[in-house]
């Protein structure tokens, strides 16, 4: 799933983001999510795959700052399968509240693969929930490092009592727009997650 996706901001005028994943050799690009102020549009798609599977999903953010657990709970009936997010913007946040170790704060920093894989373990264990999704990037217009520009997004997954599955993304655009499709992203890989799980 992670090492697949590549997301497009084709414009913060127009409010839409593309989502391109390989097929066959090929990029193949659709129309995932569009923006209306500052709310995710997605017809319900995940609430649709999520009622009736007993799945509970818990959610831990850094640079969106609550806005996937915002966007999951405009849908509808969602108290059914969203039980809890956590925000942990500050490196203390993530150690205090979910357990991230400080020497992985330290050595790796906050935007890596190991605090936000740490990020899901704590969000699982602190929950009720069966399906974790966690985010950590720079947003900007300042905060790059050395290897990490402004825009770069480390997103992840991860089932209870499964390996966690962590992507590295590159967004262009400006603040708001790179934590948008982080948004997108993050909830189009729960909608992954559920589609592996149904019957063929």
């Amino acid at each position: 799933m992670a090492a697949y996706y590549l997301a497009v901001d084709i414009g913060a005028s127009s409010g839409r983001h593309i989502i391109g994943h390989m097929e066959n050799g090929k990029m193949v690009l659709e129309e995932i999510y569009r923006f209306e102020n500052g709310m995710v549009k997605k017809d319900g798609e995940l609430s649709r795959r999520i009622v009736g599977t007993g799945q509970i999903v818990v959610t831990a953010e850094s640079l969106t700052g609550g806005m996937i657990s915002a966007a999951l709970t405009s849908i509808p009936g969602a108290s059914e399968w969203f039980e809890r997010g956590f925000v942990t913007y500050t490196n203390q946040a993530k150690h205090e509240m979910l357990d991230v170790p400080q020497s992985i704060l330290d050595r790796f920093s906050a935007v890596s693969t190991q605090t936000v894989s740490q990020m899901l373990e704590g969000a699982i264990r602190h929950s009720n929930a069966t399906m974790a999704v966690a985010v950590s990037g720079i947003a900007g217009p300042d905060g790059a490092m050395p290897g990490r520009p402004v825009g770069t997004v480390f997103i992840g997954w991860k089932r209870k009592d499964e390996m966690a599955e962590v992507g590295r993304y590159e967004f262009k655009g400006d603040r708001q727009s790179v934590r948008e499709q982080t948004v997108a992203v993050a909830i189009q890989g729960l909608v992954e997650m559920l589609d592996e799980r149904q019957p063929s």
